[in-house]
């Protein structure tokens, strides 16, 4: 128990030390401080996919920050495409998709698969990429007028960027696809969490709602076992064998914090709209 106490207080001294950095970055850039007023006071954002908000009480806390986990194939990529692109489309809200393992470009050829009315939200220019993926690579790719690039992923890198889109862009919508691809300095258990409670913290702080795209881990639910226990709330996507060769897609909303909710697995379909949730 004492080592614990010590850890806790270890860490928040650092988000506290860290905090007065990046106050004194967004005022030397002339930025506005974001206020954040209690979650509970801020109503909800509806992600605008068939069945998902009413399982979710209406959608998400507006400025929460919600984990979306499950295998490959599973459907995470179309969730938070349609949760940005319903934003735009639905209610006028800019979204901004962090890429940390695909580039734009196969993004764009993705969603065009869909019937998400593209070539509008182009026009509209709401939807906004943060490329970290081609630096990784060490590809030099011309900059585009809503396409942004760093060749720095790690964590206080990103958290510098994208505030400084959220607040240019006035961005209401986050998608950050995938927390495996962030530089998390992984020299202890306690430098993880530091990390990865960092940058939540800090999400929360921008005045958006945010979806965080992992994998599963052996019993874990995420990569390193402690996202879980940080965020906000919780979106489980799994498959389910049914007879011998068929298999469905399941949707199961496992934490959402200051929401009463079921912890009932619903059936959901991918199809040219995208997802759709069976209710019954």
């Amino acid at each position: 128990m004492k080592t614990k106490n010590i850890a806790i207080t270890y860490l928040t001294r650092e988000i506290s030390a860290i905090k007065s950095q990046f106050l004194i970055m967004v005022r030397n850039s002339r930025s506005r401080i974001l206020m954040v007023s209690e979650m509970g006071k801020q109503g909800i954002t509806k992600t605008g996919i068939d069945g998902l908000d009413k399982i979710l009480g209406g959608g998400l806390p507006k400025g929460s920050v919600t984990l979306l986990t499950g295998p490959p194939g599973s459907g995470k990529t179309i969730l938070a495409l349609q949760f940005l692109i319903n934003g735009i489309c639905m209610f006028g809200e800019p979204g901004l998709l962090v890429l940390t393992e695909d580039i734009p470009k196969d993004i764009k050829k993705y969603i065009k698969s869909f019937d998400w009315q593209i070539e509008s939200i182009e026009e509209s220019r709401k939807l906004m990429f943060l490329d970290l993926t081609t630096a990784k690579m060490g590809i030099l790719t011309k900059p585009r007028s809503n396409i942004f690039r760093s060749e720095a992923f790690d964590v206080r890198s990103i958290i510098s960027i994208t505030h400084n889109l959220i607040i240019k862009e006035e961005i209401k919508r986050l998608v950050i696809d995938s927390l495996s691809g962030i530089q998390i300095n992984t020299e202890n258990e306690l430098s993880i969490q530091k990390d990865l409670l960092t940058l939540i913290y800090f999400l929360r702080e921008f005045d958006c709602t945010a979806l965080l795209i992992t994998e599963p881990k052996g019993y874990n639910l995420s990569k390193y076992g402690v996202e879980e226990f940080l965020v906000d709330g919780i979106i489980k996507l799994s498959f389910q064998k049914i007879g011998e060769n068929d298999w469905i897609r399941k949707i199961q909303i496992l934490k959402l914090k200051g929401r009463v909710h079921s912890l009932k697995e619903y059936t959901f379909s991918i199809n040219s709209r995208g997802i759709e949730i069976l209710l019954t």
